[in-house]
């Protein structure tokens, strides 16, 4: 019998069954906290970014000893199975780091989208968007669609989970595909691309060589001037929405994501 440890990345959910949390009943999940460590018996990679996952002991009152997780979510601390293949950050075998999303950039994107009309029992609440107002209802950290497609509506309400479920589908499923096009991207740290995840949540995950950012564009494709700070705030803070309600705000990420993109590992 092989022996696994996991351990939670975010806020997240075990689950009786391969599904979205959304379409489980309360006892058929377990609300897991950041950080919390798990050893298995069984681990399966599922295609669906889920794990098939076996309990050495159960856990609180969730009766699945056998249940699924969210790979996104989670990172091998530890496994004596040889074969085992995982995309987690957190995967000992896994030697590649121009694969994985930065801690920096998921913790940069988090500040400064928030988690904003969090209520008493620590769901959220749809809220306008400072630019668009109810034409762009936002919720969570930040998204405005769901991974079904369908928008965000005013009076939703989404649990805590649910918005770093959400998170992590847009970083992973959109921001991530387009980033590693980048030219120069196996050249950079993980603070550089963190930063740029930050970005690239905020502004749109396609801005690489777009007629609208080319400044930002100069700094991927430029190497040599990666040490150079001021040039790179310089570039940075050029996409700060000026003359509009959030341009302040704008400015101080412009300024936080390029302070990251130049602080060494």
């Amino acid at each position: 019998m092989s022996t696994t440890v996991i351990k939670a990345t975010t806020d997240t959910y075990l689950k009786s069954e391969n599904k979205d949390s959304s379409q489980l009943t309360e006892s058929e999940k377990f609300i897991i906290k950041k950080d919390t460590v798990l050893e298995l018996t069984d681990i399966t990679d599922l295609e669906s970014k889920h794990y098939g996952i076996t309990l050495k002991e159960p856990i609180g009152n969730f009766d699945y000893q056998s249940c699924y997780v969210f790979a996104p979510h989670w990172g091998i601390l530890a496994s004596d199975d040889p074969d085992l293949n995982q995309e987690s950050p957190l995967n000992p075998n896994n030697t590649s780091t121009s694969n994985r999303i930065p801690q920096s950039g998921i913790d940069l994107i988090k500040e400064f989208e928030g988690y904003h009309e969090k209520q008493p029992d620590g769901s959220a609440k749809a809220y306008k968007d400072p630019i668009y107002g109810w034409g762009v209802p936002t919720i969570g950290y930040g998204t405005t669609k769901y991974p079904n497609g369908s928008r965000v509506r005013q009076g939703d309400i989404i649990s805590q989970a649910k918005a770093e479920e959400y998170l992590s589908w847009e970083v992973e499923g959109l921001c991530k595909p387009n980033l590693e096009k980048i030219s120069t991207w196996s050249q950079m740290n993980d603070n550089q691309r963190g930063a740029l995840y930050s970005f690239a949540y905020n502004l749109g995950a396609h801005f690489y060589g777009g007629s609208n950012f080319q400044s930002i564009t100069k700094v991927c494709n430029s190497p040599d001037k990666w040490n150079n700070s001021a040039w790179v705030e310089e570039q940075f803070v050029k996409y700060c929405n000026p003359r509009s309600p959030a341009e302040q705000g704008l400015r101080r990420r412009r300024k936080a994501e390029a302070k990251l993109f130049c602080t060494p590992i």
